[in-house]
C-alpha cells in the first residue's frame, strides 16, 4: 500500500512539474503583457504584473490587420500549392518503377538535410529573376514541398489493393471517379495532417518572411506577416529600444488567433485524430 501511494505521488509530481515547465513561458508572457511600460523598461524580471494594464493590447492598428491578411493569404496559398504538388508527386511516384522511386527519394532526402538558408538564397534568386518577389505568392515559395509529406502521400497511394484495381477496370471508372472512390478515402489522413502542420509552420514562419520581405513596401508602407508584426510593435522611434510588454501583448494576440481557430474546429480535428489511432 505504501509503495503504491509513493509511486502515485512521484508520478503525479512529475506530471505537475512537466506541466509547470510547459505552461510557465506562457504565464510569464501574459504577465509581461500586462506590465506597465514604465516598469517593463526597467528590465526587472517580474512574475506578477504591477497592475491590469489591458491598454497594452490596444495595438490593433492598420499594420496588424494588413499583417493578419498577409498571414492568412500566406497560409492559404501554401496549403493549396502544397496539397496539389503532394498529390501529383505522390501519384507520379506511385506510377513509376522502383528504381526511379529510389532515385527521386534519394534526391529529396539529400535536399531535406540542406540548411534552410542555403535553399532560401536560391529561391529568392529565382523569384527576383522572375520579378515576382514583391507579391504575396513569394511568401509561400519556401513552403511548397515536404519530403516527409510526399512519402506519406506516396505510401497512401500504395495502399490501393489489387482487388480495387480490378474493380476500377471492371466498372470502367473515369479519372474523377477513381480519385473520389478509391484514392480520396486513403488520402484523407495525409491531407488532414498536411493542413494542420502546414498551417502551423507557415503561421509561425519567421526566417523566410523576414528574409523575403526585408525592405519591401506596398504604397510606401512596409508589410509583415503576423510573426514579424508582433516583434516590431513595441519599437521605440529612432532606435531607442522597445517596449517588451507591447511585444509580449502582440505575441499573445498572435497565439490566440490560431488557438481560437483550433477551438472552433476542435471536435472535427480530434475526431480525425482518433480515427488515425
Amino acid at each position: 500500500m505504501f509503495k503504491r501511494t509513493l509511486f502515485s505521488f512521484v508520478k503525479y509530481s512529475i506530471v505537475i512539474f512537466v506541466l509547470l515547465l510547459i505552461l510557465f513561458p506562457l504565464y510569464y508572457l501574459i504577465t509581461l503583457s500586462l506590465t506597465s511600460s514604465s516598469e517593463a523598461l526597467k528590465d526587472n524580471i517580474r512574475f506578477v504584473p504591477d497592475g491590469f494594464n489591458y491598454k497594452n493590447y490596444d495595438i490593433l492598428n492598420s499594420e496588424f490587420w494588413s499583417s493578419l491578411t498577409y498571414s492568412f493569404l500566406f497560409v492559404i496559398t501554401a496549403l493549396t500549392i502544397r496539397l496539389v504538388s503532394l498529390f501529383l508527386g505522390g501519384y507520379g511516384l506511385y506510377l513509376t518503377t522502383r528504381k526511379i522511386k529510389t532515385l527521386f527519394f534519394s534526391i529529396f532526402l539529400f535536399f531535406s538535410i540542406v540548411p534552410e538558408i542555403s535553399i532560401y538564397l536560391g529561391i529568392k534568386g529565382v523569384l527576383n529573376d522572375l520579378n515576382i518577389s514583391d507579391i504575396v505568392f513569394s511568401l509561400s515559395a519556401s513552403s511548397f514541398f515536404s519530403f516527409f509529406s510526399l512519402s506519406y502521400f506516396h505510401n497512401s497511394f500504395n495502399q490501393v489493393s489489387q482487388k480495387e484495381k480490378d474493380i476500377i477496370k471492371i466498372d470502367n471508372l473515369n479519372k474523377l471517379e477513381v480519385f473520389y472512390y478509391v484514392y480520396l478515402p486513403k488520402l484523407k489522413m495525409p491531407i488532414f495532417l498536411t493542413v494542420i502542420f502546414t498551417t502551423i509552420s507557415t503561421w509561425n514562419s519567421f526566417l523566410w518572411p523576414s528574409y523575403i520581405l526585408s525592405g519591401k513596401t506596398i504604397n510606401g508602407v512596409g508589410f509583415d506577416t503576423i510573426s514579424l508584426w508582433f516583434l516590431r510593435v513595441g519599437d521605440i522611434p529612432h532606435g531607442m529600444g522597445r517596449h517588451e510588454n507591447l511585444v509580449a501583448a502582440g505575441s499573445v494576440i498572435s497565439i490566440i488567433i490560431p488557438l481560437g481557430i483550433y477551438l472552433i474546429f476542435s471536435k472535427l480535428i480530434n475526431r480525425q485524430l482518433y480515427k488515425s489511432i
